[in-house]
């Protein structure tokens, strides 16, 4: 006996007697939910053509045939699937590594985006944008290594870079068995970064399988643009767009270098791309990002497209509070620091005194060992003389800004004792400008 299947798609009512009719010879296979309503709706049909509703299977269904067939052996019912083995539990993630205490939010995506390229090759075009010293860049090192890629390959960004700087160039060097000048290709952190882990033969170049696929012999490694917005969009487009080009599945990577007779590179599966900078790529528009003057660029909307992940950076409170107590060991003038910090941070936020300027986490690191170096050297008012440091590189609005919130908290007024250096007294001991 044939069987014929029916779909949710094909039952309708007015089909309801010629599944009827059709059940006196052939089985109709019905999704388990339509069955049952089929069932209850044409119950008096069914029986006046002698027709039943049987359930059986795995998945199970319903059958509609005749009274005589259902009496049949039933399918023997299919043994169920083995229950899967549970995965192996993976170690916690540890958020402090060899000084470092990684965002913890940021980290743990970032985390799987690159476990997932080094277990299955999906590899990824990252952005990291932030503040000014923050951690985007130590971030980038770090988690490279803590995940186990070879190395970091970076370039920083600048209107200044060519595609040479990414990719390579010819260069001259001498022959060591002629003594003869010699040219050959120099390869650049871009095409390093390419052929890391994969086979290469006696001449450096980049072997392929039959299929043309890289041979992956090692690790992959990470290809790191800090400050990407500082470059021109002409020139991240071209080798540089092909080199961000992934498929939908994350692989194939591949770039033509013409300077080195067209050689076509491939990447490791698992190579991973990021790209960092203080603006996004988009211009200078925001107040936080006014002062990046050199990142103003406004990339190509083809490049901006190849980004697979972006993550916002911010500083982290708890990580400067450690830094600055792991540097200047002293608990009193870690929490005055921290005062400063917040004070300066929430008028920036709120406009109050114009600040231009974000006091960031270089900042505590500066005034953190400044103060340690001259305590050590039992110099007097070292906390003090730490933050006039920074102090002394602001323009004069920001001077002004800080001032402020300097005497509130400190009862500090670096612009009198300014004043008071510069003033014409004949005793002074130096000339100030």
């Amino acid at each position: 006996m044939t069987t014929a299947t029916a779909t949710p798609a094909t039952f309708k009512v007015e089909n309801a007697k010629m599944f009827i009719e059709r059940a006196q010879k052939h089985e109709i296979r019905l999704p388990l939910e339509i069955a049952k309503q089929f069932e209850v709706a044409y119950a008096k049909e069914m029986a006046d053509a002698g027709v039943v509703m049987i359930y059986r299977g795995s998945p199970a269904a319903g059958i509609l045939t005749s009274a005589g067939a259902a009496t049949a052996p039933a399918e023997p019912a299919a043994a169920p699937a083995p229950a899967a083995a549970p995965a192996p539990a993976k170690p916690a993630f540890d958020f402090n590594f060899e000084g470092y205490e990684f965002p913890q939010e940021q980290t743990e995506r970032i985390v799987a985006l690159l476990q997932d390229a080094l277990d299955n090759g999906v590899s990824q075009n990252i952005m990291l944008t932030g503040p000014m010293g923050c951690g985007k860049t130590t971030f980038v090192h770090k988690i490279a290594k803590k995940m186990g890629f070879a190395r970091v390959f970076q370039v920083n960004g600048s209107e200044e870079l060519d595609m040479r700087h990414f990719v390579g160039k010819m260069a001259v060097k001498v022959d060591e068995k002629t003594g003869q000048n010699m040219t050959y290709f120099q390869k650049g952190a871009l095409y390093n970064a390419f052929i890391e882990g994969t086979q290469v033969d006696a001449d450096g170049h980049q072997v392929l399988d039959a299929d043309g696929n890289p041979i992956v012999i090692g690790k992959p490694a990470v290809f790191f643009l800090d400050e990407f917005a500082a470059i021109t969009s002409q020139t991240l487009l071209g080798v540089f767009n092909r080199a961000l080009d992934l498929t939908r599945d994350g692989r194939g990577r591949q770039i033509e270098i013409a300077d080195d007779g067209g050689r076509v590179v491939k990447a490791h599966p698992s190579m991973v791309v990021f790209l960092s900078g203080n603006t996004v790529g988009t211009g200078t528009s925001a107040k936080s990002q006014k002062l990046y003057t050199a990142q103003k660029n406004i990339m190509d909307e083809s490049t901006l497209d190849r980004i697979t992940h972006t993550e916002k950076f911010g500083y982290n409170r708890e990580a400067e509070k450690n830094l600055a107590s792991a540097i200047m060991t002293d608990d009193r003038y870690v929490d005055l620091l921290m005062q400063l910090r917040d004070k300066l941070r929430e008028d920036y936020r709120t406009s109050q005194h114009g600040l231009k300027r974000l006091f960031s986490t270089r900042h505590i690191i500066k005034i953190s060992s400044s103060a340690s170096a001259f305590r050590r050297a039992g110099i007097k008012d070292y906390f003090k003389l730490a933050v006039q440091s920074v102090y002394d590189q602001l323009d004069e609005s920001d001077k002004a800004g800080w001032n402020e919130n300097l005497r509130i908290l400190f009862k500090w007024d670096f612009a009198q004792e300014e004043a008071d250096r510069n003033s014409s007294n004949a005793d002074r001991k130096y000339d100030y400008f």
